[in-house]
């Protein structure tokens, strides 16, 4: 049992040692899954000069990054001191950066404005009064200009039975004395404050309750997302966002904005609010990550600085119809419209690795073959042997590598069935 064993390691040992040599197992290119950018809105640049500022400025080195010490602090909660590092032979990288926005308000771009006020509700009062005075300025702004607002309003009650992984995370507790901050509660909690509200039905048709921390989450009763054909169809290409939460819906709406839809954004420091201790936190992953951090004050400028911002190109005339022609949309052309429907169609058997399985066998050197059939010998002597011997005295070796089945491998074909843009345009 001892020769057993010791064959064992020391063919397995060869395997390993052979394995490095001949480097990683080769990538099956026809069975990985590769994203595509071609229904893909968050690849799309609305400016159409950052391919000629690439060739212009790739040789140049970032102006928009600063470089820090890392002081591998013991608390890996304490990011202004650095990253902790758990394993001195791999160690954390030294130095950190901080990342700023490259592009700005002012940048020569005409850009195309929404405001989106989030969540800035009656339920919340107590935790975003402090920031409603800079929230009525950028109303009353982008009312003057006619340009677009939407409103949100988080509809989370308790017993409302839309259950999640949020719930999940703050858990059951906390209903009575009203601090399970998952839930609104108090007198009309899901309406915005009196300060910010809606004033006409044009407005308050641009309301949006929500159920999601990403504002661009929500689905209508017919499965159509509500935000983002909105916003494409009336031109928007830059979001001003206010409201609350910082370190949740606020961030969750700008990280989808940016990085799946492919919005600019302007986050409104002293425009968004929470009752957390993370405020600070979340503002730098947004402005060093994300988004362009700008205060109340310099919004405004932007507004009024001409080529800088403007309305919105089809608000007006989309908006008008907007809700009569989404409500005769179909499931299927909304879902295509907004990259929000996959099929995957029957698995197809693919024996295509068998030939990269046999072309790397082929790469085996003969010395290392006739070790492989000079070990081969000896175990099937050694099995052999103990085939006689009754099972109650053969004792299982944990240490046996385990076996490999080369049995074929199955591709999966994942299609994004969405219209193309042309279409989704005319769709909305």
């Amino acid at each position: 049992m001892f020769l057993t064993k010791a064959v064992s390691i020391f063919l397995g040992s060869i395997i390993v040692t052979k394995c490095e040599q001949l480097g990683p197992i080769p990538e099956p290119k026809d069975l990985v899954l590769w994203a595509s950018t071609k229904y893909d809105p968050g690849t799309r640049d609305f400016t159409g000069k950052f391919a000629q500022a690439l060739a212009e400025h790739g040789d140049e080195a970032m102006s928009n990054v600063e470089y820090i010490e890392n002081t591998y602090p013991d608390n890996p909660f304490d990011p202004d001191q650095g990253i902790t590092t758990w394993d001195d032979e791999h160690p954390a990288p030294n130095p950190l950066a901080i990342y700023s926005p490259y592009w700005h308000p002012k940048d020569g771009i005409t850009r195309h404005p929404v405001l989106i006020m989030e969540d800035m509700e009656n339920g919340y009062r107590p935790y975003v009064d402090f920031v409603i005075p800079r929230c009525v300025e950028l109303v009353r702004a982008f009312r003057e200009k006619d340009w677009p607002i939407i409103w949100t309003n988080w509809i989370r009650v308790p017993h409302d039975k839309a259950y999640g992984a949020i719930d999940r995370f703050y858990g059951p507790q906390g209903i009575k004395t009203q601090e399970n901050p998952c839930y609104v509660y108090g007198p009309r909690p899901t309406e915005t404050v009196a300060e910010l509200s809606p004033q006409n039905n044009d407005e308050f048709s641009r309301t949006i309750k929500s159920l999601h921390l990403s504002k661009f989450a929500d689905f209508d009763e017919k499965g159509n997302s509500i935000l983002y054909p909105r916003l494409k169809s009336w031109g928007v290409d830059t979001i001003v966002l206010a409201g609350a939460w910082t370190d949740d819906c606020i961030l969750a709406t700008v990280f989808d904005a940016v990085d799946k839809y492919g919005f600019d954004v302007i986050n409104v420091i002293d425009g968004v609010a929470t009752t957390t201790h993370n405020h600070g936190n979340a503002l730098k992953i947004i402005g060093e990550g994300m988004a362009y951090n700008s205060m109340t004050k310099d919004v405004l400028e932007y507004i009024n600085t001409p080529d800088a911002f403007a309305q919105s190109p089809h608000f007006r005339t989309n908006a008008l119809q907007f809700d009569q022609k989404a409500s005769t949309k179909s499931l299927s052309s909304q879902q295509r419209l907004n990259n929000d429907a996959y099929l995957f169609p029957k698995i197809q058997p693919n024996d295509s690795i068998l030939s990269d399985s046999t072309s790397s066998i082929i790469n085996i050197s003969l010395p290392f073959l006739f070790v492989l059939i000079f070990t081969a010998a000896i175990v099937g002597g050694l099995f052999a042997t103990f085939f006689f011997v009754p099972t109650s005295f053969l004792v299982a070796s944990d240490d046996t590598p385990p076996r490999h089945h080369d049995g074929n491998e199955e591709e999966y074909h994942q299609h994004v069935l969405v219209a193309t843009e042309e279409e989704g345009a005319n769709s909305i």
